[in-house]
This record gives structure tokens, C-alpha cells and sequence, in this order.
């Protein structure tokens, strides 16, 4: 993640990883997020705000955390998609000094509640044996039926966020 702020980058985000194995939750997921303030100051200003250490090199600390969720089951379609909509409109909420955990904390429980409500459905499609769409199709998100926990994001106790 430092390699990636060394360009220039202030947010870096690991979506999901499989760096976990399970827990009371079932299989889990774990995502990562690095934001360094001094660099997301200077891309909006335009300028400079580095701060030098004694030997000439960049010194700031990133604010890092790391969220872990349940993997649910399904092969699903447009989720990157969501989660980066998800993640730029809390960010942008939340103006230059985002709280991390709040917004991460936010996107994966709306992230839970739309799969959760896709499953669902994908399972009253795929028990009806009359059903004419493919598996492929039963997984399409519920966007337009999951409009309020997209709004106003649910709490839910399967997420974990905490600093790294």
C-alpha cells in the first residue's frame, strides 16, 4: 500500500481478500484501506504539502484499517461496481477528512443487505423448475428493491472494521 501512496495516490482500497479463513460468521472476507490525508490535501489544493524528514524523505502516516465480512454464497454480477459507488459517495459525504471505519462500516453493511436480499431471490428463481432464466441471471443485484438500505445503510454485526 506504501508503494502505491509513494505515487501519489492517497486512498488505496483492497475490496475483499481471502485472508481469512472463518469464524462463527462462516468463511470470511477481509478488505484493506490505507488514506493518507497529506495527499489527498495535495491533489485537492494543487499543491505540495509534503513534509521532509532529516534525510530527504516523505514522512506522513496513513490511517489504515481492515474490515472483515462474511463470503456469501453465489457467483454475483455488478458488485466492484456498487462498492466503488458505494465507497466514492460515502467518502464524498463525508468531506476531506473522511471517518474510515464509519464509511467502511457503511458500504460493506449495504454491500450485505443487497447480496443477502439477490440471494434470496436467486433461491425462489432457481426452486421454481419452470424458471426460463439462467443461473447466471437469478444473481443480478436487486438494486432498484435494495434502495433504502442503499440510502440509509443498515447496521449489521457480521462486519468488523478496526484500525490496522
Amino acid at each position: 500500500m506504501d508503494m502505491l501512496h509513494d505515487y501519489g495516490i492517497p486512498t488505496v482500497i483492497f475490496s475483499s481478500t481471502e485472508l481469512h479463513n472463518a469464524d462463527e460468521r462462516g468463511r470470511l472476507l477481509t478488505g484493506y484501506v490505507s488514506h493518507r490525508a497529506d495527499l489527498a490535501a495535495e491533489r485537492r489544493s494543487n499543491q505540495s504539502l509534503e513534509k521532509l524528514d532529516m534525510l530527504g524523505k516523505k514522512t506522513a502516516t496513513a490511517q489504515r484499517i481492515r474490515i472483515t465480512f462474511p463470503q456469501l454464497p453465489g457467483v454475483f454480477f455488478g458488485t466492484g461496481d456498487l462498492f466503488s459507488a458505494l465507497t466514492l459517495a460515502y467518502l464524498e459525504r463525508d468531506g476531506p477528512m473522511p471517518d474510515l471505519k464509519k464509511v467502511f462500516y457503511k458500504v460493506q453493511c449495504t454491500m450485505q443487505s443487497v447480496l443477502r436480499r439477490t440471494i434470496k431471490h436467486a433461491e425462489s428463481l432457481r426452486a421454481d423448475p419452470n424458471c426460463p432464466l439462467p443461473y447466471s441471471a437469478c444473481y443480478e443485484l436487486r438494486l432498484i428493491q435494495s434502495a433504502m438500505d442503499i440510502l440509509s445503510p443498515p447496521e449489521c454485526s457480521s462486519v468488523t472494521v478496526m484500525d490496522v
